[in-house]
């Protein structure tokens, strides 16, 4: 006779979880699936942006990232993105970390749900990809590394995918062409528009979320074809 193996719960919010679940990841998949939790499971949530800044607090000191006014909003925007059509544009004085706080945005985004979510960052060069929001979001990887974030940075892809599937990957039942979830960095002038267009448009995934950052001419044409 099979017998399901003891787990153990607790209770966050009005709901059961895994006691496994850090709450960091607690927090942040009520900052994305809140609005069905609300719905569906008789769920006892705060608004979703505060979900979201109580797991950056959980997985970051001050001295690694520092939540301003200007973050919160940009929070509370990304996490209540459907009231906004489903799209968020940012405009800033320099240095006002736009791109910063988007980089974290779209590493934690995918964190929530690692294996249902692709996530696509555009910029007109590699150079200057990663000389913006991509830069933030590899600096994030790293920081969260440290702590054992189950991911891995692959440089040459500009990407950054869950573990496993980089293990299956040097077994050689991957190509690094094959991964689906991650977040992904585009270089529009590395080749065509349409082919970055078609890149996106092929992936099947529950969530894609796109990002842009200086995104005259091409990027625009990639976020609004996606």
């Amino acid at each position: 006779m099979f017998t399901r193996p003891h787990m153990k719960w607790k209770s966050r919010y009005g709901m059961d979880w895994d006691e496994r679940v850090p709450d960091w990841q607690i927090d942040l998949q009520c900052a994305r699936f809140g609005r069905h939790m609300n719905a569906y499971m008789n769920a006892n949530l705060d608004d979703l942006d505060v979900h979201f800044c109580r797991a950056v607090r959980q997985l970051f000191i001050p001295s690694e990232y520092r939540i301003n006014s200007w973050s919160e909003k940009i929070f509370h925007a990304w996490c209540n993105i459907h009231d906004y059509n489903g799209e968020l544009c940012l405009f800033g004085c320099s240095s006002s970390n736009k791109s910063h706080s988007m980089g974290l945005v779209a590493l934690l985004d995918w964190m929530a749900a690692p294996h249902d979510t692709t996530t696509f960052f555009a910029s007109t060069t590699l150079r200057a990809l990663e000389r913006r929001s991509w830069a933030s979001i590899v600096s994030f990887y790293q920081t969260l590394k440290r702590k054992g974030l189950p991911a891995y940075h692959m440089k040459s892809k500009t990407a950054i995918i869950n573990t496993e599937d980089k293990a299956l990957e040097e077994q050689g039942v991957y190509s690094p062409e094959s991964f689906k979830s991650g977040v992904f960095g585009i270089a529009v002038m590395s080749g065509t528009v349409q082919d970055a267009v078609s890149n996106i448009i092929g992936v099947h995934q529950n969530r894609v979320p796109e990002g842009a950052t200086e995104s005259p001419g091409g990027v625009r044409v990639i976020v609004d074809e996606a």
